[in-house]
């Protein structure tokens, strides 16, 4: 069960959790994501899955991104699915390293880095 967001407020369909350890989100992109003229999806929305998805696996009610360093490593198109894969790496008190990829098919797309801290 979350504790830091609501179902709602989760960027994807959250398929697989394990609390302070990792998860799994599913985004399938539509055309209300993509770009109109390229048929790309804005970053935007992997950027937030990618975050949502790391802010759900920590287990605290209020979980706060500080810092996040992302890399977008190919577009994704209309229709295609994107599965993020978020693994805690290293948690210092109350401060917590997540790595995020992000795959359509077994290529990566996205990647990020994201410090999350639970205020005390």
């Amino acid at each position: 069960r979350l504790k830091s967001l609501e179902a709602r407020e989760l960027v994807g369909e959250l398929i697989d959790i394990r609390l302070n350890q990792g998860g799994i989100s599913l985004l399938d992109i539509d055309e209300s994501m993509i770009l109109t003229r390229s048929r790309i999806a804005r970053g935007h929305y992997l950027f937030a899955q990618a975050n949502s998805l790391a802010v759900a696996v920590i287990d605290a009610p209020v979980v706060l991104t500080g810092s996040a360093r992302v890399r977008y490593k190919r577009p994704v198109r209309l229709g295609e699915r994107v599965v993020a894969k978020a693994a805690v790496k290293v948690q210092r008190g109350n401060v917590y390293l997540i790595s995020v990829y992000s795959y359509v098919e077994q290529e990566i797309v996205f990647k990020g880095q994201f410090i999350v801290t639970v205020p005390k």
